[in-house]
């Protein structure tokens, strides 16, 4: 009898451990846990969007936020603290979120991306789990008429139709339990197992902030995790990422931390030779990253920028690849963005407002590589030719018959543009007549009828990064 009870028990272990492996799920994330189709649809159909990064670490104006350590460099916990003392001095007078989403509006961005809690750990929201947040006593910020940032950025970003996406560091500096962090001051190798019940405290920490931000701010589009938890500790996302599901069942979740479970790709500062599989999004600042220009939070007033047209051929190239932008803005300590990220966007926004459609809604290349002439995307039966080198009186090859082809017509006036067979005949050449139609890249719409009978190439792609 007691051989047949062990039996038994042994049994129902086993299929309690058998049924906790596929909650989990498998490598690509339980479906249950994913966007629905339709939600990441609508969001790869707005491909451009505006990347925040702001709060008490702007007064610095050196772009990178602080480490406690890196590699050797370990600092003092007096240095530390003095980084983490920024928020008694944060009080930005001028912050109006309204010129902010007026900007991302004309530059033709459609949906938002913001800070509400970065690496320090400091929140730019009313959260209920810590007192280091804008609206405490000790920010002269919580004094304001909006102290809630946060509240305040939403509510001036919905007013213009943009969607809205919130961005959450995992890690935490200000956290006495963030030393699972290795960048942490005081980082522990292994906490996760050497201290459960730490670790434990930590992820209701951080679980309890999501569920205040899904809570408190109405229906959020986006949730941005930054940096990944510890391998050991990745199972316990899923709860939290569960949670999200049941509170804002259309809100989708970046690869960051959560990759296994979670709905697109965010490689940074970077645009990939070859999409990576799936969904995916470039982010990238929009001030400059050569050597000493690093990072996404305002850089001073010396910074190089970005001109529109390296934008406007960034997004094009992103485009063609089936990816999102989001391009950062490092808002100034007072509140405001510098004019040279103004001026970029707004010259980003005239060409949109003439050449949109050949971003919006639209699809990767059908022949994949990029021509040397610029890139194409496609939207039902019509192409876009993207022309970066408009070569006067020159002759634009595409590999599609001529057959195939309805008519041709430049997006900007809807002007006929002629087109010939090539000597092969298997292909075409758009003439290039007088100047070009558009600043920064010209666009020919081709309809076409029936299929396109070709298959895409694409360069090798990179192994892909981890996060």
């Amino acid at each position: 009898m007691k051989k047949w009870s062990l039996l038994v028990l042994m049994c129902a272990l086993l299929s309690t451990v058998t049924c906790t492996s596929l909650d989990l799920g498998a490598k690509a994330g339980p479906e249950s846990i994913k966007a629905p189709p339709e939600s990441m649809e609508k969001w790869n159909e707005l491909k451009f969007g505006l990347f925040i990064h702001w709060g008490p670490w702007s007064q610095m104006g050196i772009g990178p936020i602080f480490r406690g350590r890196k590699d050797e460099d370990i600092r003092t916990a007096e240095e530390v603290q003095k980084f983490l003392d920024l928020n008694k001095s944060f009080n930005p007078v001028k912050f109006d979120p309204g010129a902010w989403a007026r900007v991302a509006k004309k530059a033709g961005m459609r949906y938002v991306v913001f800070t509400t809690k970065h690496h320090d750990g400091f929140c730019n929201f009313d959260t209920k789990l810590t007192d280091y947040k804008v609206t405490s006593p000790d920010c002269p910020y919580s004094r304001s008429a909006h102290p809630d940032i946060t509240a305040h950025l939403i509510e001036a970003f919905r007013r213009e139709g943009l969607a809205i996406g919130l961005y959450y560091s995992h890690p935490d500096q200000h956290h006495a339990d963030g030393v699972w962090w290795p960048r942490h001051l005081n980082y522990i190798e292994g906490f996760v197992t050497k201290y459960p019940g730490r670790w434990r405290n930590f992820v209701e920490f951080e679980k309890g902030q999501v569920r205040e931000l899904l809570t408190n701010y109405g229906k959020i589009d986006i949730l941005w995790y930054d940096i990944s938890w510890p391998k050991e500790g990745l199972r316990d996302a899923v709860p939290m990422l569960k949670m999200v599901r049941k509170l804002q069942p259309h809100t989708i979740i970046n690869n960051r931390g959560t990759s296994e479970y979670t709905d697109f790709d965010t490689p940074e500062q970077r645009i990939p030779a070859a999409p990576p599989e799936g969904y995916w999004e470039t982010n990238m600042t929009i001030s400059g990253t050569g050597p000493g220009w690093s990072g996404y939070w305002y850089k001073g007033p010396d910074a190089p920028y970005k001109s529109s047209e390296d934008i406007v051929h960034k997004l094009a190239d992103i485009a063609s690849k089936g990816g999102n932008f989001l391009l950062n803005v490092g808002p100034k300590a007072d509140g405001t963005l510098a004019q040279e990220e103004i001026d970029c966007l707004l010259g980003v926004g005239k060409w949109m407002d003439v050449n949109g459609e050949a971003i919006y809604g639209t699809k990767r290349s059908p022949w994949g590589a990029a021509p040397p002439w610029g890139r194409i995307t496609i939207k039902g039966n019509r192409l876009y030719l993207i022309v970066f080198d408009w070569a006067r009186g020159g002759m634009l090859p595409l590999a599609l018959k001529k057959e195939k082809i309805v008519k041709a017509t430049l997006l900007k006036s809807a002007k006929p543009v002629s087109f010939t067979a090539n000597a092969a005949g298997d292909g075409v050449e758009f003439a290039l007549t007088g100047k070009a139609p558009s600043e920064y890249a010209s666009v020919i719409a081709v309809d076409f009828k029936g299929k396109l009978d070709v298959t895409p190439q694409w360069p090798k792609a990179r192994r892909k990064r981890k996060k």
